[in-house]
């Protein structure tokens, strides 16, 4: 269930926008996509193999 709210916080900055993504990305979303370490990757040699994917919420 959800419910809506009107709360106001007068002091809040609210120079920067709300980026978050769902439940599962309580961040910024967008800033992480961007970073300059990006994502991660795997290595050829391990390409082909099974893997365990493992998550919780949305992302599982």
């Amino acid at each position: 269930m959800t419910a809506s709210s009107n709360l106001f916080a007068p002091d809040a900055d609210t120079s920067q926008p709300l980026t978050m993504f769902g439940p599962d990305f309580p961040f910024s979303y967008d800033e992480w996509l961007a970073h300059k370490a990006g994502l991660g990757s795997v290595p050829a040699h391990r390409h082909g193999e099974e893997v365990a994917i493992i998550g919780a919420g949305m992302a599982g």
